[in-house]
């Protein structure tokens, strides 16, 4: 997953981001200490959804699903010059990441990026969508959270959660789509 997000963000520019570590978690990349998904660009502003979508350029779907919805959206970041959005939700509880997709076709980019990941990970198809789900704890430190990465219309979109689960997060993408 760390590598997923890198890879991106180097594609979309030559600017180094630290979205695997969170500016707030004061971690490198690799270091023991958790990763700060309610604050996860380098150089992010916080905004409203219209903001986020003014800056990065693509539309910004707000989920409507009871865990996270427009009631439930705690924050929204974005980082104008990577086109990224991030919408924090629950407290900070399910973060979900977006920005220009780097590739034509999801379904062969996620098969190559399983290829690449240690953790248990699984293609499904929700609403006709291809996803990538990275089932939590199952890297070999046990430290990975749940992640479901799906194309909204040439939109990478990453939801992330360390409290629950990827039958939530399905649920959450599901209510995207």
């Amino acid at each position: 997953m760390k590598a997923r997000l890198l890879r991106a963000a180097a594609a979309a520019t030559a600017v180094s981001v630290t979205a695997c570590s969170g500016q707030g978690s004061n971690s490198a990349p690799g270091s023991a200490s958790a990763p700060d998904y309610s604050h996860p660009f380098l150089h992010e502003e916080q905004t409203t959804v219209a903001g986020a979508q003014a800056a990065a350029g693509f539309p910004v779907h707000v989920p409507n699903a009871p865990l996270a919805d427009a009631k439930t959206l705690a924050k929204v970041w974005v980082s104008p010059p990577l086109h990224q959005v991030a919408l924090v939700f629950d407290h900070g509880k399910v973060t979900i990441m977006m920005w220009p997709a780097i590739y034509h076709d999801p379904m062969a980019f996620f098969r190559k990026s399983m290829a690449g990941m240690s953790g248990k990970n699984a293609i499904t198809q929700v609403n006709g969508y291809p996803m990538l789900v990275t089932f939590p704890h199952t890297d070999p430190t046990r430290a990975n959270p749940a992640w479901v990465e799906l194309d909204l219309h040439g939109v990478d979109t990453n939801i992330v959660s360390r409290t629950y689960g990827t039958a939530t997060l399905l649920a959450i993408a599901r209510s995207m789509t």
